[in-house]
């Protein structure tokens, strides 16, 4: 259950306007399960070499697959998949079940998606390594204020 500032917090920062993908990555013996997860906190990170940043939850379970070597796929949603985002942030064992794919390079590619990347072996860097801030709200944040 959430404390009525997490649900501030939660409510303010829905509203703010980000770029929504799935990223995805294949496992399994042969590398032919498919799993993803709606991220909004990924950008762009660097031209040369082209690198992604991707954000995932560390109680992730894409996260928990997700190894030096393995492959990771974005997939930038358009406006109209609202319903592709929500599959792929809820609890639901098999999001890829009835949803066209292909393999490409190595991760889930979903039929359909705005744009996409197959940035390949991601690097790792832990949160203590890079200059990061994490600003901490003290009191409930005004939705109403930002839209």
């Amino acid at each position: 259950m959430l404390s009525d500032l997490q649900e501030g917090f939660r409510d303010a920062m829905g509203s703010v306007a980000a770029a929504v993908s799935v990223v995805t990555t294949l496992s399994g013996p042969s590398g032919d399960r498919p799993h993803g997860a709606t991220v909004s906190a990924f950008t762009s990170l660097s031209m040369d070499p082209p690198m992604l940043l991707v954000s995932l939850q560390e109680t992730s379970r894409l996260l928990a697959l997700l190894t030096p070597g393995s492959h990771l796929g974005v997939n930038v949603l358009a406006a109209h998949q609202r319903d592709l985002a929500l599959r792929f942030a809820s609890r639901r064992e098999d999001r890829f079940g009835d949803l066209d794919w292909v393999p490409r390079d190595g991760s889930p590619a979903l039929a359909g998606a705005h744009a996409g990347s197959a940035p390949g072996s991601p690097g790792w860097c832990p949160p203590a390594t890079t200059p990061s801030c994490w600003p901490t709200c003290s009191r409930r944040p005004a939705a109403s204020r930002l839209r």
